[in-house]
């Protein structure tokens, strides 16, 4: 349960990452914003 649970947070780390190092900001996504809330509800 924990490797699930740490490939999951690299890959939400890995997503933000990669927006913040965007040169135009951009609007976050319903689907991006959801998944650190998702994410939470699963883990407890």
């Amino acid at each position: 349960m924990a490797i699930i649970q740490l490939l999951l947070a690299l890959i939400v780390l890995g997503m933000y990452v990669r927006m913040i190092r965007r040169e135009v900001p951009e609007r976050i996504s319903k689907g991006q914003a959801s998944v650190p809330v998702i994410l939470g509800v699963l883990s407890s």
